[in-house]
């Protein structure tokens, strides 16, 4: 499993990704105990991971 400076290092490579909450943001999805939560927010239930991340990006709100 990837260790946190792997999160951070691929935030980095996003636009906006230096920005603080965005980092924190990038960590946040390993921070969960059960492995079920894990998967689902590291999209490892879709079958495409790539296509989900698209649609996942199209609905967030960049400005938020």
């Amino acid at each position: 499993m990837p260790s946190a400076m792997i999160h951070l290092l691929a935030a980095q490579e996003i636009p906006g990704g230096d920005a603080p909450l965005f980092r924190l943001g990038s960590l946040a999805p390993d921070y969960l105990s059960r492995r079920e939560e894990k998967d689902a927010v590291h999209l490892r239930r879709e079958p495409d991971r790539y296509q989900a991340l698209l649609r996942l990006a199209e609905r967030l709100d960049r400005k938020d």
